[in-house]
Order: structure tokens, then C-alpha cells, then sequence
């Protein structure tokens, strides 16, 4: 491939969401950013390390793009020394204003993707989806089709704030579907319509109701 990197930016915050994963994945996401970032390929990974690349690949193409801008011949210097003569008064100007408004509006793309891939990389300190995924495993269904690693994962990124919400209440929506003998959602769609939220108190069953009310009358 023409034009390959020798290097590329590796940010904090790359290096910071990785911390939670264990060293096998940790290792797969580092391969694959190096891998995009040095040779523009993408890599085959697993549902969480893929979930993470997902939020880090904006940062990557923008960065990849501000280094093809940078190496791009500047057309001013095909012209011959004449022409550029003849035309320096007029081009100068105009040459300084485009350059200084492409590499404005590159950097600020740039930051642009950089803060807002950063704001979300910074929140996902302590995410932990493998804890989600082995509660729902343990206590709901251990079913692949139903737990959908890469679509659930993404899911418990889009709602990372919730995070303690999700994992909280498994325990409380095994027991309502024990209790209602239903069968449980699929945990992309537990997670993406917010049906956690519902089953945030712990759930009593209606036979423990009915005990709680003959207590009261002494029975």
C-alpha cells in the first residue's frame, strides 16, 4: 500500500477504556488499532473489543485523513517558475487563505472527534459488560441468540449512565419471570427499550404478598 504510517496518535483515553478488559481482549483491541491506524485494515474481534473499536475507528479516520491531506502535493508546485511569477500577486493571498481554512477546519474536525470519542472513552473506566452478560447468563438464559454479545454490547454502551441500573436489576426480572412464568427478552431489547428500569425494586412474588397480609392479621 502507497503512503504507509510509521505512526499515528495513541490517546489517554485509548488506553484507559482498555483497562476493565481482560489482557487477551485488551491485547486484541491494541492489535486492531494499530492495525486501522497503520494500514487502514480492520481486524476480526470479539463482541466487546469490537464494541470498543467501534467508539475509538471516528478518531482513527480522522486522524488518517488530516495525514493524507498532509502529504498531498501542493498544486502550486507543479507550476512552472514563469507561471508561478505571473501569478503571485493574485495566488499568494488566495493559497494562504485555503490553506489556513482547510487546516482550520481539519483540526477542528479533529478536536471535534477527539473530544467527543474521549468523552465517551473517559466513562467507560469501570464498564464492565462481561458482569452484565454472566448475571443474564446465570440467572435469566445462557442462550447465545438470546444475549447477542455484539448488538447487547453496543446497547450497554449507548446507555453507559445506566450501567449499574442494567446489572442491578437481573435478579429482580428473574424472579418477576419465575414468579409470572413468562419468557424472558432478548437482552438487546431488555437493555436498548429500558425495560431494566421497571424491575429496579426487588420484586416480590404474589404468594409472598399474600403472606405479608396474613402477618397482619395475626394468621
Amino acid at each position: 500500500m502507497e503512503n504507509k504510517r510509521d505512526s499515528f496518535i495513541f490517546y489517554r483515553s485509548f488506553f484507559e477504556c482498555t483497562k476493565p478488559l481482560p489482557p487477551e481482549q485488551k491485547a486484541q483491541l491494541f492489535d486492531a488499532i494499530c492495525e486501522y491506524a497503520l494500514n487502514q485494515k480492520e481486524s476480526e474481534l470479539e463482541a466487546i473489543p469490537e464494541a470498543m473499536f467501534g467508539l475509538i475507528k471516528p478518531q482513527l479516520e480522522a486522524n488518517i485523513k488530516k495525514y493524507l491531506n498532509g502529504i498531498k502535493p501542493k498544486q502550486k508546485q507543479n507550476r512552472s517558475k514563469p507561471e508561478a511569477k505571473k501569478e503571485q500577486p493574485k495566488s499568494k493571498p488566495e493559497g494562504n487563505v485555503n490553506d489556513n481554512v482547510n487546516d482550520n477546519v481539519n483540526d477542528n474536525v479533529n478536536d471535534n472527534v477527539n473530544d467527543n470519542v474521549s468523552s465517551t472513552l473517559s466513562r467507560m473506566k469501570d464498564f464492565k459488560p462481561k458482569d452484565i452478560i454472566e448475571a443474564w447468563s446465570n440467572n435469566i438464559t445462557s442462550d447465545r441468540e438470546n444475549i447477542g454479545e455484539v448488538g447487547s454490547v453496543n446497547e450497554m454502551i449507548n446507555k453507559l449512565h445506566d450501567f449499574t441500573k442494567i446489572h442491578n436489576s437481573i435478579n429482580n426480572y428473574a424472579l418477576y419471570l419465575q414468579d409470572k412464568n413468562k419468557s424472558p427478552h432478548k437482552l438487546f431489547f431488555y437493555i436498548r427499550d429500558k425495560i431494566y428500569l421497571d424491575h429496579q425494586k426487588e420484586y416480590i412474588s404474589e404468594s409472598m404478598k399474600i403472606q405479608e397480609e396474613l402477618k397482619k392479621f395475626g394468621a
